[in-house]
């Protein structure tokens, strides 16, 4: 499994997971869904606690290649985690 570890300025938002068939799952951390300011990454992807797989999460992740080590959006920093 792949993980990259997706997040706002410095702050965690969630981890974006690809399994050994390509399957997308995303999924907001626990510190980001409690904090009083949280936001949505997209409006597709509300928040939630529960992932959002498949189709939902590729939708807004594509444009995110599995060899990128970092990518960068206005107000959103998505650094790749490689344990």
């Amino acid at each position: 499994m792949k993980r990259l570890m997706v997040y706002w300025n410095d702050s965690l938002v969630g981890m974006l997971d690809q399994n050994k068939s390509g399957l997308l799952a995303f999924r907001y951390g626990e510190e980001w869904l409690d904090r009083p300011d949280a936001l949505p990454i997209s409006r597709s992807l509300p928040l939630q606690a529960d992932p959002f797989q498949g189709k939902r999460a590729r939708a807004f992740f594509a444009g995110i290649h599995s060899t990128t080590k970092s990518a960068r959006w206005p107000g959103r920093s998505f650094p790749r985690y490689q344990p």
